[in-house]
């Protein structure tokens, strides 16, 4: 039974705070009066009793908000926004944030919200508990921030460990056995989490690669992934993450600290290292090193380097189950390159464990071919780099992307770049969540539109714009017209706070959702360019939930080429939205764009202040649009919700003004659209209207 504590925190994230305020009802609801509609009309049933109606929101994989966020499609934004203040509001603790964006939102108030980190400081202690058996019980238990040890200690350390102890530096010993006892206890969660999963299905789910080119449409059926996924023990595993970020965290600031005390020549020229049952620990000085781990396998359990410039070279912070179940990598400072072969998880991994990256300082470099960045498969991982003017480059599979499992990218300030191939960049597959995360500065964000650059040519662009599934994008698994196994999408988002950003991707982007899959896009501030081609900025599919909320800033949005079914947009019983709270905006499409719902969806275009300017090539399919096909108005005993689901193309602007196309209906201080069953086919509640609330010219 799930306590009260979760339900709140669970609610936490569905009803608005404050500074997450959901958009202004009363124009959505006056619009909607217009054709006999409510709010609650927006609504995209989760319900099964019909025929034809799938199951898949109920499945065991489909994340807590994905019911009431369908049944009440506005709540989007309030979502949006409640991830947007915890990553505000809890930066200063990336164990908390981690629970917050990344295990809450897949596991409900059931995640770990909660525990403390082991105070002992005795290292030769520690390293002799790290020598004891890998089956052995967590080495501490407690709850809500009270932790004691669970295996008390034999006696004196060991002749061994108490050597290698004495090695080290004094002011660095209470830190690092700090950090060494937590991932010992994380290392002993995420084994415990595999308990029910056959050996042979555990290792190849985990070490499976290439799995989203499968996604959306099912063209092969991962059993050993499904298998896992049902078994797993995904509670066990998310504490096992939650320890190890937070104790990493700590002991960044507590090792900087000590390093103080360390007289330069010594901490320059340091190198410690260990070996345990669990795997290396190394600890290196302030000078330009280079760390090699050509697999996880024979990776570090812990690298801790004090600063310089370094060279990171292979599977570091890679979690790969069962060889290795935790590994996690600090970089104190210094401009950081960090490398990885191909097909080679790195950079904050979690392949069925907790791949931990933690860069303190510096304009640091990432490369690696995929999974890595922030990438979790059945497990989480996470990279969190606090400072610098950073370059991301990956080609699948992270920067923020995961599936049944977490990844999370979290940078904190500098003008960063990241480019990708496909697949990332805040990426939700089923029972995944993935979030980007940017606290600052003027960031550029890729997803590279040229498939013969990227791969997967989309035929909705005319073959010339690849599919990027990037940006957040939620994507599930349509098994309806494979094999019949349907998974719901996970929650993909990208969250920018601040900063002159400027976003590019092909199609499936910026805010999309197929398939039960919810995709975020979020811009707090700055004066932003968006360019996508089809299924993108605020945009759904196939029961799928998208936005795009921008807060503040003139901003450019571009749908260029065949550009369209974006900037709030729906397709069959999905629902798309767009939010511009403020500043002087160009919106560029050519068709079925700027609130067009199709196929029984809901769809909002809503811009709430400024002086705007819409370019929309084919007027009639977009500025509030739905389309108009006779068998709306005929019940179909097969699938009896087409007839029976309202759908709605809303178009709204609040303030301005604006510009719209020559030789549309739309004008400052007008209202306009369907207000009745359409008179083509008299098909029942199909609305598709905009109005603009902007006083009217007066010459």
């Amino acid at each position: 039974m799930r306590s009260t504590a979760g339900v709140l925190l669970t609610a936490g994230f569905l009803l608005a705070p404050p500074s997450a305020a959901a958009p202004p009802e009363e124009a959505i609801s006056a619009l909607l009066s217009r054709g006999g509609l409510v709010l609650s009309d927006l609504g995209r049933s989760t319900s099964a009793d019909l025929p034809g109606t799938p199951r898949v929101a109920s499945s065991p994989y489909a994340l807590p908000h994905l019911g009431p966020v369908l049944g009440q499609p506005l709540r989007l934004v309030p979502l949006a926004g409640s991830l947007r203040d915890a990553a505000a509001r809890l930066s200063s603790d990336p164990g908390l944030l981690l629970f917050k964006l990344g295990i809450e939102t897949r596991l409900g108030g059931s995640g770990p919200a909660a525990g403390g980190l082991p105070e002992e400081g005795d290292l030769a202690l520690a390293l002799d508990l790290l020598r004891r058996p890998l089956d052995a019980a967590p080495p501490f238990t407690g709850s809500f921030g009270s932790l004691r040890r669970a295996v008390a200690p034999d006696g004196p350390a060991s002749e061994r460990s108490a050597r290698e102890s004495a090695s080290l530096p004094g002011p660095l010993r209470g830190p690092l056995a700090r950090l060494a006892l937590a991932l010992a206890d994380a290392d002993a969660w995420v084994r415990l989490s595999w308990r029910r999963v056959p050996a042979g299905v555990a290792a190849r789910a985990a070490s499976s690669r290439g799995l989203l080119l499968d996604f959306p449409d099912g063209s092969s059926f991962p059993a050993d992934l499904d298998d896992a996924a049902r078994l797993l023990d995904a509670e066990s595993l998310a504490t096992g993450a939650r320890i190890a970020v937070a104790a990493a965290s700590r002991a960044s600031g507590e090792l900087g600290e000590a390093l103080r005390s360390i007289p330069e020549e010594a901490s320059r020229e340091l190198r410690w290292e260990v070996e345990t049952p669990r795997g290396r620990l190394l600890v290196a000085g302030t000078g330009p090193d280079r760390h090699a781990a050509k697999d996880p396998a024979s990776g570090y359990f812990l690298v801790v380097d004090l600063g310089g410039d370094d060279t990171w070279e292979g599977a570091h912070a890679a979690a790969l189950w069962p060889a290795r179940p935790v590994s996690v990598a600090l970089d104190l400072g210094g401009d950081d390159g960090w490398t990885a072969a191909r097909g080679m998880p790195a950079q904050g991994s979690g392949c069925g464990g907790v791949g931990v990256l933690l860069d303190a300082g510096g304009d640091d470099r990432y490369s690696a071919s995929d999974r890595a960045q922030g990438w979790g498969l059945l497990g989480a991982g996470v990279l969190l780099d606090a400072a610098g003017k950073d370059r991301y480059a990956l080609e699948s599979e992270g920067q923020g992307a995961a599936l049944f499992g977490t990844g999370l990218l979290f940078d904190w300030n500098g003008d960063d770049v990241y480019t990708l191939l496909r697949d990332g960049q805040g990426y939700g597959g089923p029972g995944g969540a993935g979030l980007l995360v940017d606290l600052g500065g003027d960031d550029r964000y890729e997803a590279e539109r040229d498939p013969a650059t990227a791969g997967r040519p989309d035929a909705r662009a005319d073959g010339k714009v690849a599919t990027s599934n990037a940006q957040g994008v939620g994507v599930g698994r349509r098994g309806d017209g494979s094999d019949g196994h349907s998974w719901p999408g996970g929650l993909g988002a990208l969250l920018d706070l601040a900063g002159k950003d400027s976003y590019s991707a092909g199609t499936w982007a910026q805010g999309a959702g197929y398939f039960f899959g919810t995709g975020l896009l979020v811009d707090a501030g700055g004066a932003d360019t968006y360019e996508a081609t089809w299924y993108a900025q605020g945009s759904a599919a196939h029961r799928g939930l998208g936005l795009l909320l921008d807060e503040a800033g003139d901003d450019v949005h571009v749908l260029s080429g065949t550009g369209g079914a974006g900037l709030g947009f729906g397709w069959d019983f999905a629902a798309g939205l767009l939010v511009d709270r403020s500043g002087n905006d160009v919106y560029r499409a050519r068709r079925l764009a700027l609130g067009a719902a199709t196929q029984r969806s809901a769809a909002l275009f809503l811009d709430e202040g400024g002086d705007d300017r819409y370019e929309l090539e084919v007027a009639a399919e977009g500025l509030g649009h739905v389309d108009d096909d006779p068998a709306w108005a005929r019940r179909d005993p097969i699938q009896p919700a087409w007839n029976e689901a309202a759908q709605a193309g809303l178009f709204l602007d609040l303030g301005g003004r604006d510009e719209y196309p020559a030789g549309s209906r739309a004008a400052d201080g007008a209202t306009w659209g369907t207000f009745e069953m359409t008179p083509a086919t008299r098909a029942p509640q199909n609305l598709g209207a905009g109005a603009d609330r902007s006083p009217p010219p007066t010459n």
